[in-house]
């Protein structure tokens, strides 16, 4: 944004308007974005003077305050007619070839499992290494229920690490 001196630029929004002696507007809509996801959408920001550079942007700021923004690359939607399966066999050829860079038989390996589909996924893509599973929950719930069966459908052991009373206040 501009300031009085010439031009400000900032990674965070509270130190720039916590150091401008000048007054802001509230972009309703942007607020909410932000209170509801911790970002607004696009290159706007919960301030309507202040703007956020697009993705993939060289910014040149000259002596004289003037500024060039080159965009080196924009993203393009290209929608693909896939069926499902055709889906689930391109992501699990990608996440077994991640699997085979990344990890190796000779190491054992502990896997944060969730009762959700990605970890899961990644857990019956893994079936040729030493794997154990690890479940963080309050108590037993469905979530640490369906991440037990996972690991025992794959033969993984498993363990529940259970949350501390004061997990929630410390965090």
């Amino acid at each position: 944004t501009q300031a009085a001196g010439g031009t400000v630029v900032t990674t965070g929004l509270p130190v720039l308007l916590s150091g401008l002696d000048r007054q802001f507007t509230i972009d309703t809509h942007g607020l909410i974005e932000y209170f509801t996801f911790r970002r607004v959408f696009g290159t706007k920001t919960p301030i309507e003077e202040i703007d956020q550079l697009p993705p993939a942007t060289l910014s040149s700021i000259e002596p004289s305050g003037d500024r060039s923004d080159d965009i080196y690359w924009v993203p393009s939607y290209e929608p693909k007619d896939w069926n499902r399966g055709t889906l689930v066999n391109k992501l699990s050829s990608l996440i077994t070839t991640i699997l085979r860079e990344r990890m190796d038989k000779s190491t054992s390996y502990g896997l944060l499992l969730s009762g959700g589909a990605d970890s899961r996924f990644v857990l019956s893509l893994a079936d040729e290494y030493d794997i154990s599973a690890y479940t963080l929950g309050d108590w037993w719930n469905r979530e640490v229920d369906t991440a037990h069966q996972a690991a025992a459908k794959a033969d993984a052991p498993f363990s529940f690490l259970r949350r501390g009373e004061n997990y929630h206040r410390s965090v």
